[in-house]
């Protein structure tokens, strides 16, 4: 697949004041995408939105797929981003990692990398997916 195959594409970015946000919106543009930047302190809510992002990539998925709409969620677990780096400095490497079956934080470049590929006009059966990225730490 060409680097062309994003350039053009606007994608809706949360929380990329840095981190996975601002490791996502870098890939996104060395592949030619206009990333759409979103970024809000207030943490009030901060799971019941997550799951309406959820919730939001499906309807979208259903409402619009047939408009060429594809759109999906990555669901992160710990990244090693600067707040994970604070918490080891904290409490340790073996805390950070205690409930990671694969023993490791991903990297933003590991997220950024996966979102680049799931956006390619290839990928579109994956229209209303979250991609759960979190070392086996949970299933959905």
């Amino acid at each position: 697949m060409s680097i062309q195959s994003l350039s053009g594409q606007a994608v809706l970015v949360t929380g990329a004041s840095g981190g996975i946000g601002a490791a996502i919106v870098e890939r996104l543009a060395e592949e030619g995408a206009r990333p759409i930047i979103h970024y809000g302190r207030d943490r009030a809510g901060y799971g019941a939105t997550k799951a309406a992002l959820v919730n939001l990539t499906k309807s979208i998925a259903r409402s619009f797929g047939a408009d060429g709409v594809v759109t999906l969620a990555i669901a992160p677990g710990w990244v090693r981003t600067e707040m994970a780096e604070d918490f080891i400095a904290k409490f340790g490497k073996k805390a950070a990692v205690a409930d990671i079956p694969i023993g490791e934080m991903a990297e933003a470049a590991e997220i950024a990398e996966l979102v680049a590929f799931a956006l390619r006009p290839s990928q579109r059966s994956l229209n209303g997916a979250t991609l759960d990225v979190n070392g086996g730490s949970y299933i959905r």
